[in-house]
Order: C-alpha cells, then structure tokens, then sequence
C-alpha cells in the first residue's frame, strides 16, 4: 500500500518582514557609540552591508583608484568566494 501522505508538503513558514531602524534609533545608536564601533555602524548603514559581508572583506576587494568596493558571497568552505556587486 503507498502512503498516502508521501507528497505532501509541509506549510511555509511566514517570514517576518525586515525592522528598519527609524531616524530616532539611528541617532541614539550614532550618539552612544565610540570608536571603531562608531564608524563600523555607519559604514553598514551607509553602505547597507551585512555584517557578515563586512566580515568577509578583504583589502583586495577595494580598489583605491577606481573608490569601489566588491562585496562576494562567500560559501560553506570559505574557498569559493563569488563576487556579487562591484
């Protein structure tokens, strides 16, 4: 006999949708912070990185003269590294 529930799927998990820090925040979070954390935040806020992202920079994903940055997604093992915005 086949099991008659071998198709069927669990239901999705509702994601939440993302909390954005208000103007508010960001100034109490800018004004109660010293150096490096200081500049840190504002580089993610800026920039709109992860902080898993800027863990994972690299001096070679700056390029001075051309003031760009290449932000890549990198795998499991940490051996492939694929760019992602440059």
């Amino acid at each position: 006999m086949e099991n008659p529930l071998k198709n069927l799927r669990p239901p999705r998990k509702q994601q939440k949708n993302p909390r954005y820090f208000d103007d508010a925040e960001l100034k109490k979070i800018f004004s109660h912070t010293k150096e490096p954390y200081h500049s840190i935040f504002k580089f993610l806020y800026y920039t709109g990185l992860r902080t898993g992202e800027l863990a994972n920079l690299e001096w070679r994903d700056y390029n001075r003269d051309l003031k760009q940055l290449t932000i890549r997604i990198v795998s499991q093992d940490k051996k492939k590294r694929l760019p992602v915005i440059s």
